[in-house]
């Protein structure tokens, strides 16, 4: 999860906090990480009983070999799908469905960076205190949490990176790193949406700050807004926790900015990846979005369809 890359290290870690030697740490707090990193339930359970040597307690050592140490990957290579489109183009709904239909995981840059806080580890402390400083976590940083992610069980098959590349210098990181263990990037789907209707969409977009989770006051409502109040910190409030949440609208000018700098990072991806880039016209409700991707889908048979 976050930080897993570096077995060794957390290894070390949880001996910090496992003042008996007994070689054990809480169940709870290991199934916490990996569900913060939305590993299956059935792999999620299967990992931490595997190595339950007492009621609540897991063996950690045992824990990460299960883990770190995947059966080989199918000889036709992994499925990886990168998934880009500025904000509000519908990347979550996109990635959770694509995800779904594949049988493989999603993975977005956020709750990688959630779950290495919520570890501990030395990179985990080390983001959080470029996050807390109000700082931006540096590429490497983040390609070393993409590299273990990909490194579990549930990723044998393959994984969408949901909103990673985002620029042009990620993009030459992944390539390496995926080379490195004999897999490429199979599509790079781009969602691309009108300006206009970008811009309405973030208007009304709220997000849960402590973790990351999306609203849209008239896409993804939260429970709390009953239909036809006006949305306002009172009545827009996380749907598992209860708390506020924060709207995310920008002013027109910054807006067209940020759309500028996006596209021409977008426009890099899509040459870089050349025939395996596609764009996907996302201006559409959810489930038209999702009619246009399947069709785009079956230019990569078998992979995708």
């Amino acid at each position: 999860m976050a930080s897993l890359p570096l077995t060794n290290g957390i290894i070390e870690l949880f001996r910090q906090y496992d003042a008996g030697g007994t070689g054990e740490v809480d169940k709870d707090k290991l199934v916490k990480v990996l569900e913060l990193v939305d590993v299956p339930a059935a792999i999620a359970q299967k990992a931490v009983d595997s190595s339950e040597k007492a009621a609540g307690k897991v063996c950690y050592q045992d824990f990460f070999d299960w883990v770190m140490h995947p059966a080989a990957p199918p000889a036709s290579g992994r499925t990886i799908v990168v998934l880009s489109g500025p904000p509000a183009s519908g990347k979550t709904t996109v990635s959770a469905k694509l995800a779904e239909h594949l049988g493989i995981p999603k993975l977005t840059i956020h709750d990688l960076l959630r779950a290495a806080i919520a570890l501990g580890s030395a990179s985990g402390r080390q983001v959080e205190g470029i996050m807390k400083r109000g700082g931006v976590v540096p590429d490497p940083l983040l390609m070393q949490l993409v590299q273990a992610r990909v490194r579990c069980r549930d990723c044998n098959s393959g994984f969408v990176l949901d909103g990673f590349p985002a620029t042009y210098s990620q993009v030459k990181l992944l390539d390496t790193s995926l080379a490195d263990s004999g897999d490429a990037v199979t599509a790079a789907i781009i969602l691309d949406v009108d300006a206009d209707k970008l811009h309405a969409r973030r208007a009304g977009c709220w997000h849960h700050r402590a973790s990351g989770r999306s609203y849209h006051t008239v896409w993804m409502p939260p429970r709390s807004l009953a239909s036809g109040e006006d949305p306002c910190e009172a009545n827009m409030l996380d749907d598992v926790t209860g708390e506020p949440l924060t709207a995310k609208g920008l002013s027109l000018d910054e807006h067209q900015q940020e759309l500028a700098r996006r596209g021409q990072e977008v426009a890099e991806i899509s040459m870089h990846y050349g025939d395996r880039a596609r764009r996907v016209l996302a201006n559409g409700a959810p489930d038209e979005v999702w009619k246009a991707l399947q069709g785009v889908l079956s230019h990569f048979k078998p992979q995708l369809s």
